[in-house]
């Protein structure tokens, strides 16, 4: 009897430990680019899905106004994912932009106000997983997009895609692609 409950611990702990092994996402495993006020974000960076967890409180975040008022317009969309290793934040930005659907707006460096910016950052592994290993910000690039694909102000929907290339200090570049987000704001 007793080699029988080791046999089931065994056989419950392998399961638990499967369990707890991070899997890589792919484009299929990102949330589809809709217009329905989803609240969804995610994209390829360097060719491996990004998704923020949708139930950890910091895990997906989102900002849009479009008031009338001077100063007052602002975006912010970003997102953290603890699931895969390692730890992965990225944040897109704007403030000063009025935003139109159809707009083909350029992600540029987080220097350049009344322009759209991104940074990801990365983070260690094991007991370092808090700590930010690697900064990367978006450059000038003329290839660098944000598209609104949707603003819906009666409903309170933006959805739009993105992609853009970011590099770290050392000069290392990251790639962003098929980037997708909708929010209700």
């Amino acid at each position: 009897m007793a080699f029988q409950k080791i046999k089931v611990l065994i056989l419950f702990f392998i399961l638990f430990l499967s369990g707890c092994i991070k899997k890589s996402l792919t484009l299929q495993d990102l949330p589809p680019a809709t217009t329905i006020g989803a609240n969804t974000f995610g994209c390829l960076i360097d060719g491996t899905g990004f998704e923020p967890l949708q139930f950890y409180y910091l895990g997906f975040t989102k900002v849009y106004s479009n008031d009338s008022l001077p100063n007052t317009k602002k975006f912010f969309i970003g997102g953290l994912n603890s699931i895969q290793s390692p730890n992965r934040t990225l944040n897109l930005s704007a403030s000063g932009i009025v935003f139109h659907a159809g707009d083909q707006i350029p992600i540029q460096t987080a220097q350049i106000k009344h322009a759209v910016s991104a940074v990801y950052y990365l983070y260690g592994t094991g007991f370092q997983q808090t700590q930010v290993v690697d900064i990367f910000k978006s450059t000038n690039s003329s290839s660098n997009i944000l598209s609104i694909s949707k603003l819906d102000t009666l409903h309170r929907i933006l959805s739009g895609t993105f992609s853009f290339d970011m590099v770290d200090s050392l000069g290392k570049v990251s790639q962003i692609r098929e980037g997708r987000f909708e929010i209700l704001y």
